[in-house]
């Protein structure tokens, strides 16, 4: 999970979460890559790409 979490700050805000879970190595199982990363981090992938591109617009803002 913390090379998804690098993943997703490093992307551009327009990569996908499935393009995530096959990286990852759960490829074909986005919903799967997705239960795991809210039991590890506390929050889905996406609510986590949202919170990082908030804290970026704030910080240029």
């Amino acid at each position: 999970m913390e090379k998804a979490k690098e993943l997703i700050k490093q992307s551009p805000g327009d990569i996908k979460i499935y393009e995530i879970a096959n990286a990852t190595g759960f490829a074909g199982n986005p919903s799967y890559f997705a239960r795991v990363f809210k039991k590890y981090t506390g929050c889905l992938p996406k609510e986590f790409k949202y919170e990082l591109d908030d804290k970026k617009n704030k910080v240029i803002s």
